[in-house]
């Protein structure tokens, strides 16, 4: 089944210039929408994870039935103030303007592991800011997970690249990076950033803090080949 027939695309929505991807078309049809779910449950075997997260709103169609299957807790990050309890605030920058996201300050305990869905990664911002509230709780991010991903605007590149701590063989802080993406020649990750200049050895080991997880690295010089 090919999915991306079911996904319609409309036009200067929600203002002129912007490509709208509607999802109605995909869930109302009964075996698209679980063939969706399917596939997303498979790729989710890979990891391990504490919690579901999924953002306001269409992220919540996909997130439930997700968290239902596997019998995972389900955690909402709302746009701002529509929870009433204490919560954590996030600002971050749309495609097509400026939102806030909230979660409230009980729903992750300190080092869960937290899966993010969405249905669609843009520019990467709702997903970023997503992040964000998950380790002001204290937890960690396991992965991030879509339904539609538009390559041609970076965002899953921007996820794996902006201010991550880089670390020496001690643990301590020697820089951080500025961009990174997968290289079409290596199929690696590579990434650029600004390090101490008594650290930068070509060929010295060092650990790239993403997520709260170490990633093993080494420097080298340019070309990355």
């Amino acid at each position: 089944m090919d999915l991306k027939e079911y996904i319609r695309s409309i036009p200067d929505y929600p203002k002129k210039g912007i490509l709208f991807r509607d999802i109605t078309t995909l869930i109302k049809n009964e075996n698209a929408f679980s063939e969706t779910i399917n596939i997303m449950i498979e790729k989710l075997k890979k990891y391990e994870f504490d919690k579901i997260t999924a953002i306001e709103s269409r992220g919540f169609i996909f997130a439930s039935a997700i968290s239902y299957i596997l019998k995972k807790p389900f955690i909402l990050l709302r746009k701002k103030n529509k929870l009433p309890a204490e919560r954590f605030s996030v600002d971050f920058e749309l495609e097509y303007g400026t939102a806030t996201i909230e979660m409230h300050k009980d729903s992750i305990d300190k080092n869960e592991k937290v899966v993010i869905i969405d249905d669609l990664i843009a520019t990467g911002g709702t997903a970023e800011a997503a992040a964000k509230i998950i380790e002001m709780s204290g937890g960690k991010v396991s992965n991030f997970l879509f339904v539609i991903n538009l390559f041609d605007l970076g965002g899953n590149k921007n996820l794996i690249k902006k201010g991550y701590k880089i670390l020496n063989s001690e643990g301590l802080l020697i820089g951080e990076v500025t961009s990174g993406s997968i290289s079409p020649y290596t199929k690696k990750a590579i990434g650029m950033g600004y390090i101490n200049y008594k650290e930068n050895k070509e060929s010295k080991s060092i650990f790239i803090e993403v997520r709260g997880k170490k990633i093993e690295a080494i420097i080298t010089k340019r070309p990355f080949i």
